[in-house]
């Protein structure tokens, strides 16, 4: 079926309602932030560089060529949007791409679609 184990946005039983109740929950929860998120194109570059695999922000900025403030900026509304997930290792901070947020939007445009 199309459950999905760590699915974080709604716990339901993968019957045809539960689908589409899910994804009605990802849609009134998310999809207004996701969207508004990769509106920016500095922050579709940002995605474009993680799908390599993690960095710092400092690789980030460095890469994006932005200042390190800016880059806080955007890497905030990326994590608001789960589409960053950020983690601590040693005394570095790494930021890592989530692609469950991305899949849940192409789940609920694909149902869009008929």
């Amino acid at each position: 079926g199309m459950w999905r184990p760590g699915y974080v946005r709604y716990q339901g039983y993968d019957n045809q309602a539960g689908i589409m109740g899910r994804l009605e929950v990802v849609h009134t929860m998310g999809i207004a932030d996701t969207l508004k998120a990769l509106s920016d194109p500095i922050r579709r570059e940002a995605l474009e560089l993680l799908k390599n695999g993690r960095l710092t922000a400092g690789e980030l900025a460095g890469k994006l060529a932005v200042s390190p403030a800016a880059l806080s900026y955007h890497l905030r509304l990326l994590k608001a949007a789960d589409l960053v997930m950020e983690y601590r290792q040693k005394n570095c901070i790494y930021y890592e791409l989530n692609t469950t947020v991305l899949d849940e939007l192409v789940l609920w445009i694909k149902q869009l679609e008929r």
